[in-house]
């Protein structure tokens, strides 16, 4: 395997926050739930993408020229094989599409217990597949947490939020966010990462096409689609640290998918988009909203790994000026919260792009920001 530069950042920071082990490419691994069928979506990278010629900012008198420090051109197999689609013109997002769950009552007779609204219910799902450089398959059953809204109406589709924790064992629960007095506006799903896999405790979340994290997504949509009434056109992925690092590949992978998978924005905290291609799955190359959160000098997660998503976010979605540090921007207001946000101008309404960057030098949670903005942003769209 080749060892980048990625163990160089790893090494100045803290490890198990980093959660960040560079693998070889990969070309896919297979996996699937016991629970119900699975279908994915897949991209070619083995052709070239030709890039449209972007028009200049449009004149403002808002900023231009944003923190962080120099990042690398963003690479063309970054964006996915349906860019240029993207850039053109970004697809609008229909009304609310509800799911099968729609007009049933929560499960009454599920083996692992009721369906309480207001609480965090413990869940279980199996899953298997196996990845392209080990002989043998792999199967586990992945502990997951879901959180029905108080006053729960089984004939309006909510919007579902999947959150992921960072390493070092915290409980999902505890390492994810409550979205504070907006938390009954949608339905919530807390993963818990596969013990013993990447880092012992972080999400498998630099192994491209082969993470066991697919097929446990993929299953968990299935799962609560089924059981809940949900807007699949507003299915949300966020976290922090390692499940900062999932939901930015989780939108990468399945935004647009049209395959019952689409993720319509992601929320991540520190963390970052691993080199894709190599260590970040295949992406789609479709729309992606996001508000992304972190410290301009996170010792653990350098902020420009959230770069380089913003700024495949700005391309596909056809943003007037895909250069973070260039592109103008206004404030996006917070409620209650530091004037940190700046929402980048020139990009469709269906997919803002926002960011909020704090100047600690700490890799932080940052969970009364994040309990606060998140919903904000996920709210609008």
């Amino acid at each position: 395997m080749t060892r980048g530069w990625w163990w160089m950042v790893c090494a100045l920071g803290l490890l198990a926050a980093c959660s960040s082990e560079p693998v070889a490419p990969s070309s896919g691994a297979e996996g699937r739930s016991s629970e119900v069928p699975l279908s994915s979506s897949s991209g070619d990278t083995s052709t070239a993408i030709q890039q449209a010629p972007l028009p200049a900012a449009p004149e403002t008198p808002a900023t231009a020229g944003q923190p962080g420090g120099p990042s690398a051109p963003l690479p063309e197999s970054a964006l996915g094989p349906d860019a240029d689609a993207g850039r053109s013109q970004a697809p609008a997002v229909p009304a609310a599409n509800s799911t099968l769950g729609c007009g049933q009552p929560l499960p009454a007779d599920d083996p692992e217990g009721p369906w309480p609204q207001g609480q965090w219910l413990e869940r279980h799902l199996q899953t298997h597949g196996q990845k392209d450089d080990e002989d043998s398959p792999w199967s586990f059953e992945r502990e997951f947490y879901i959180r029905i809204p108080e006053g729960y109406d089984h004939n309006r589709p909510y919007p579902i939020v999947f959150q992921g924790p960072g390493c070092g064992g915290t409980h999902p629960v505890e390492g994810t966010y409550d979205f504070d007095g907006s938390r009954d506006q949608f339905v919530m799903v807390a993963l818990r990462p596969q013990y013993g896999i990447h880092y012992e405790t972080c999400f498998d979340d630099k192994e491209g096409e082969d993470s066991i994290d697919w097929p446990f997504f993929e299953s968990l949509v299935d799962y609560m689609k089924a059981r809940t009434c949900l807007d699949e056109n507003r299915m949300f992925a966020a976290g922090n640290s390692s499940g900062a690092w999932l939901a930015n590949e989780l939108g990468c992978k399945y935004a647009g998918n049209t395959e019952g998978y689409n993720i319509r924005a992601v929320g991540p905290n520190t963390g970052g988009l691993p080199p894709v291609g190599q260590e970040a799955p295949i992406c789609s190359g479709q729309p992606l909203a996001g508000i992304w959160i972190g410290d301009l000098r996170d010792p653990s997660n350098p902020w420009e790994g959230n770069v380089l998503a913003i700024e495949r976010a700005l391309r596909v979605n056809g943003c007037s000026n895909p250069d973070y540090h260039a592109a103008a921007t206004e404030l996006f207001e917070v409620p209650d919260q530091p004037d940190i946000c700046r929402r980048v101008l020139g990009c469709p309404p269906d997919y803002p792009v926002v960011y909020c960057t704090f100047d600690n030098g700490t890799h932080e949670f940052h969970r009364d920001f994040g309990d606060v903005a998140f919903p904000r942003f996920f709210l609008s769209l």
